[in-house]
């Protein structure tokens, strides 16, 4: 396998049509793996990124995608440490590799032997739900690194049956089957309600009621919690993967859900919620979320993906577990060793605790990172290859 690195903009919209059909034949990638969100990512996200791509040969189309970010911190003078991490980080809640799937398991393995030929000191692998993890993780299986498993998260799902009416008799309790009819009721007879769905016409007003929606419920600390909407969810649109829906008192929006259309494997994924608290009275999140529950039954969806989160109401709606795995691959050597120690002192003088030994501050580099030449650390790492 020959692995290329893409590191511009320009390089991931010239690869779309290789990367579209990867994507249909790989029943293993998740939707946060389709070009339109990783591309949306790309644009937004506070990490440096790359893309490896693998291919048979010099001459061959590509066969596998691993999209990556990564960030460089400068210790001191003469100490600086780098991070990898999954592609997506705390915005996606699904990770894993891109492959055909004839060629999976040779792509996946040169992926990782190109790892161990760059210089790096960690490699989160978060959020991962591809069993084919297992052909990346054994080459790491050396004296030379450490794999450590982190906690799993949760990120509830269930099977969807045929009909919204067998849903409401064989899924939820006769309870709340009733909860949700009498909410749904009460706040059609109670508010100028009305419902409107992101349109081709209203698009762009509709992503920033919902940003406003949301600024105002989740009051986000970041600038880019809010851009990637502007960014990520036209994108999905102009894909056919996107459903925004707001509920309206006359013109005032009371709530708002986002959820990505994930055709090829039938799957509907809520993905965001926000509403005003003046209605919380009418449980405006029950409205919309049991709407989206009957928007995918209705439209064919096999899998309704509530995302990550152990939240209540996702087991009351006939949600079941599943697990995504975190892991982190770090160096053992003396330098990364010297490494830790020096960000542990450092983290002991500002009076910052540790809790989960040493790997902790490794899987965390990346939130103490300072933005430095993107130019410099991509250059390094187009001067490596694997063949």
């Amino acid at each position: 396998m020959k692995i290329d690195i893409l590191t511009t903009l320009e390089q991931i919209d010239n690869i779309k049509k290789d990367w579209d059909s990867i994507y249909e034949k790989d029943a293993n990638a998740s939707f946060f793996l389709s070009w339109q969100w990783v591309r949306g990512w790309c644009e937004v996200t506070r990490f440096h990124w790359i893309v490896l791509t693998a291919r048979k040969n010099i001459s061959s189309p590509p066969v596998a995608f691993l999209p990556l970010g990564f960030r460089t911190r400068k210790i001191n003078r003469f100490v600086s440490v780098t991070d990898f991490v999954s592609c997506g980080g705390n915005w996606s809640d699904h990770s894993g590799f891109l492959c055909t799937p004839e060629d999976s398991e040779s792509a996946i393995s040169a992926f990782a032997l190109f790892f161990k030929s760059i210089h790096w000191d960690s490699l989160s692998l978060n959020e991962i739900a591809d069993p084919r993890t297992v052909y990346f993780l054994n080459s790491f299986k050396t004296r030379n690194f450490q794999i450590i498993d982190l906690k799993p998260t949760e990120c509830p799902y269930m099977e969807l049956p045929e009909t919204w009416s067998r849903y409401c008799e064989e899924i939820i309790p006769k309870k709340v089957y009733k909860d949700i009819s009498y909410n749904n009721r009460r706040i059609q007879r109670e508010t100028g309600f009305r419902e409107t769905s992101a349109n081709s016409d209203n698009l762009t007003d509709s992503v920033e009621v919902f940003i406003n929606l949301y600024r105002k419920r989740r009051k986000p600390t970041s600038p880019l919690m809010v851009d990637r909407f502007r960014e990520i969810f036209p994108r999905c649109f102009k894909e056919d993967s996107l459903r925004l829906n707001i509920i309206w008192d006359h013109d005032k929006p009371m709530a708002a859900y986002s959820g990505f259309l994930d055709k090829k494997n039938g799957t509907f994924l809520l993905y965001s919620t926000a509403f005003d608290e003046d209605y919380r009275k009418y449980s405006p999140g029950s409205v919309i979320i049991s709407e989206s529950v009957k928007f995918a039954i209705e439209n064919g969806f096999k899998v309704y993906d509530f995302g990550r989160g152990t939240e209540e109401y996702k087991y009351t709606l006939g949600a079941k577990d599943r697990l995504n795995s975190n892991m982190v691959i770090i160096r053992n050597n003396a330098v990364t060793t010297i490494k830790r120690l020096i960000l542990k002192l450092q983290f002991r003088l500002k009076g910052q605790n540790q809790n989960q030994k040493d790997i902790v501050i490794l899987n965390n580099f990346a939130a103490y990172s300072p933005d430095l030449s993107k130019n410099k650390e991509t250059e390094a790492l187009n001067q490596h290859e694997t063949t």
